[in-house]
């Protein structure tokens, strides 16, 4: 080997040390979307307005369709430019994308003869394959895929969860097989179909899928069908259907909602602000995505106008945002006559969201906090409207009449505490004008469990041991509990705050995760890879020798 060929290859192992030491991955961030559908719906000249509109809400997340038909009309035959065009719009103003694949082409289907069904059929499975791993490489920086849209609808000759099942094993392997950092969920069924997903979850369907996509179209608000809460149905899906099958998963809510032009554009408003409050408190639920951004020919389901110009929903849209961001639920409140009482916590301080869907009432409750100011979700002129003095009707160190009315507001809590609250024998306070009592409160602590699983470096098999868990404390860390880890497995449960865990199990390098929030009542698992004792110091000392090396290069003197 000459001189300049060792000199690269000592700068080639000095760079391959520091990218494996230094390299982190980022993920994208945000819980709020909505259906854009710029590929299919929006003109190319309207979708830079559309994508600010969307910006000016905090609205993260775009949904695309990517309609096998448009795409690759003919066998090999692609038109790009009108994707291109809308992936480059997004990402330049910096709209992460759920991107539907969906559906058979007519030359691809089972049975082209069918006409406009055609695309409904199941396609032949190689084809299928083709078509997505051309869209995957093409938007490389798409990391979150839907798998069809509706199968339990658009699926001919009828819905078959078994057919189903097959092209969606085939796209997540043909997803991961070139992006393994992508997320994989099932298409979203039009209703919260708890039988259908069942179906198609058995034999490797679970296996082959990352989250569960659901669609929620009640008529009525997402509080008030007695057979379609949405919290409830949230809730049913990932316990009762899910995690029976191996563990939770993420539910994605993929659309959402209602038309202006049947209800109203005020209840269109309420009702959309209401739903996203209730879906923040499922922490399984990472991405909440209204339908749609706009009206057009399909409905008044839209946050915008047809002329991109905004409605009440859209408003309402930006301050649920703008008071909820990432905070995570914390402590919910069911009154009396159907009051909400929702508490959020996290960055920025804990934040209450209040509504009665039925109409105005004035409850008394009590809650753990030194003093409240509430803001209505309607802005006067873009400001934030205090409207503590009218909604606040009587506050003494946490017991509170507050007013309820189906339009959300958000209260700002001070000193807030949601640990240690007992279940409260309220009384009447001797207030005028309260019309309902809070004498029995449904109040929903909320814990989360943690399972883990350890595994060395070139084993899945390790000993026994243990596992500290700290919680940051009045801006420390202490130590929270200890538990056991037996064969790298180990199960704690925790209130809601800030944690990291540490390892130590022999034979290991001692490790411990980053912080973490635990966010309420949610399940959590962590797998983590740690390094066996002696390759720590193999890669140590490989280090020290490639420094010793570099420096050798560049301090030697010429001869």
């Amino acid at each position: 080997m000459n001189k300049k060929s060792k000199n690269f290859l000592i700068e080639l192992l000095l760079v391959f040390f520091i990218l494996a030491n230094f390299l982190v991955f980022s993920t994208a961030y945000g819980f709020y979307g909505t259906n854009n559908l710029s590929i299919t719906r929006i003109m190319p000249a309207q979708r830079n307005l559309a994508d600010q509109r969307m910006k000016a809400a905090g609205i993260s997340w775009a949904r695309e369709e990517f309609h096998w038909g448009l795409i690759e009309p003919r066998n090999n035959r692609w038109r790009w430019a009108n994707p291109d065009q809308a992936m480059a719009t997004h990402r330049r103003n910096g709209i992460q994308v759920v991107g539907m694949l969906a559906y058979s082409a007519p030359w691809a289907s089972s049975n082209p003869r069918a006409g406009s069904d055609a695309i409904f059929y199941k396609p032949n499975i190689n084809e299928w394959k083709n078509y997505v791993s051309a869209v995957v490489r093409r938007y490389g920086d798409v990391k979150h895929w839907e798998i069809w849209n509706e199968p339990n609808f658009f699926w001919k000759p009828s819905p078959n969860p078994d057919e189903y099942r097959e092209i969606l094993i085939a796209a997540y392997d043909t997803i991961k097989s070139i992006d393994p950092s992508a997320k994989v969920a099932s298409g979203g069924t039009t209703y919260i179909d708890n039988s259908f997903i069942d179906s198609f979850l058995n034999n490797g369907g679970w296996e082959h899928l990352d989250a569960v996509a659901v669609h929620y179209y009640p008529g009525v608000g997402p509080e008030s069908d007695p057979i379609n809460r949405l919290r409830d149905e949230l809730l049913k899906l990932e316990y009762n259907t899910i995690v029976p099958h191996g563990g939770p998963k993420e539910i994605w809510i993929t659309e959402m909602g209602w038309q202006s032009s049947q209800i109203g554009v005020q209840a269109q408003a309420e009702v959309i602000a209401r739903a996203m409050i209730i879906a923040r408190t499922v922490n399984e639920v990472p991405k909440i995505l209204i339908y749609n951004l706009r009206d057009d020919p399909t409905g008044t389901w839209g946050l915008l106008n047809n002329n991109l110009t905004p409605k009440t929903s859209y408003n309402y849209y930006k301050k649920t945002v703008e008071f909820l961001g990432n905070r995570w639920p914390a402590l919910l409140l069911e009154l009396n006559d159907e009051s909400k009482f929702y508490v959020f916590d996290g960055p920025g301080g804990p934040v209450a969201a209040a509504w009665n869907p039925s109409g105005t009432r004035e409850i008394f409750f009590q809650i753990k906090s030194s003093s409240i100011r509430c803001y209505d979700i309607e802005t006067q002129n873009g400001q934030n409207v205090d409207v503590t003095s009218s909604v606040v009707k009587s506050w003494n160190n946490g017991d509170i009449v507050l007013q309820f009315k189906p339009r959300p507001i958000f209260c700002q809590l001070s000193n807030f505490s949601a640990q240690n609250t007992e279940p409260m024998n309220v009384s009447t306070p001797q207030v005028a004008g309260v019309t309902t009592v809070a004498d029995n409160i449904k109040e929903e602590k909320l814990m989360s469990q943690i399972s883990g699983r350890l595994k060395g470096a070139f084993s899945k098999n390790v000993g026994d041991g243990k596992v500290l868990v700290y919680r940051k404390i009045n801006s420390k860390w202490q130590e929270h509990s200890e538990v056991a880890a037996t064969s790298g497995e180990y199960n704690l449960s925790v209130p809601q705050g800030r944690y990291y865990l540490a390892y130590k199990i022999p034979g290991l390098l001692a490790s411990r995760t980053r912080p973490f929030e635990v966010k309420g009542d949610s399940d959590i698992r962590v797998e983590t890879n740690m390094l066996n004792s002696w390759l720590a110091f193999g890669v140590l000392a490989g280090g020290v020798v490639v420094f010793i090396l570099f420096v050798l290069k560049y301090t030697r003197r010429k001869t």
